[in-house]
């Protein structure tokens, strides 16, 4: 059986996909998902392929993929980009997508650890302390890009990679689903 980390956010993710049930430990596929012993990240990560949609641009942020993300991840699983879009209109603009769930991408209120998850090696109290009460807001939503299933969480206030100023924009993580279930 091969471990792999995952954490609230993934499970969260995941369940618009209805393919886990909301757990800290995640048997599917004969894979297990615990926290990793022994952090390692690999270089090399297949190429995403995004969905087209027009007037949306986002950069991938490789410092907060390795401080949002589980460590012990296979390349290519997990990506964090930015867009300088608000929340709003990042989700108007995945929800206009062809097979859009329509219960997916509503924007709701969050605590620090449902939307940055508990798995990343950032330093929660920092990041309390910089967001200090302040509201977090985040959606859901899965679509699929050329045949595959992708997972993406959308949070704003976006934190910047030491932690110590909070942005506008929106940060956009996106979990690969079909190759978390191709690790057995």
């Amino acid at each position: 059986m091969r471990t792999l980390s995952a954490g609230p956010m993934l499970t969260c993710v995941l369940l618009s996909l209805g393919c886990f049930h909301r757990s800290f430990d995640i048997l599917h596929s004969g894979v297990a998902f615990q926290k990793p012993e022994a952090p390692a990240r690999q270089a090399s990560a297949p190429p995403e392929r995004r969905p087209p949609i027009p007037h949306l641009s986002w950069r991938d942020d490789e410092a907060l993929t390795r401080l949002f993300t589980p460590v012990a991840a296979p390349p290519g699983i997990y990506r964090v980009a930015v867009s300088d879009a608000p929340i709003e209109q990042v989700a108007a603009a995945f929800a206009t997508l062809a097979g859009a769930d329509p219960d997916a991408w509503k924007i709701t209120s969050a605590g620090l650890v449902e939307a940055f998850g508990t798995e990343g090696p950032y330093n929660r109290a920092r990041l309390a302390r910089l967001i200090n009460g302040g509201r977090i807001r985040m959606a859901r939503g899965s679509v699929s890009v050329d045949g595959e299933a992708v997972a993406y969480t959308l949070v704003t206030p976006v934190p910047d990679p030491s932690l110590s100023t909070l942005g506008a924009g929106t940060m956009i993580v996106t979990v690969r689903a079909e190759l978390l279930m191709k690790l057995d």
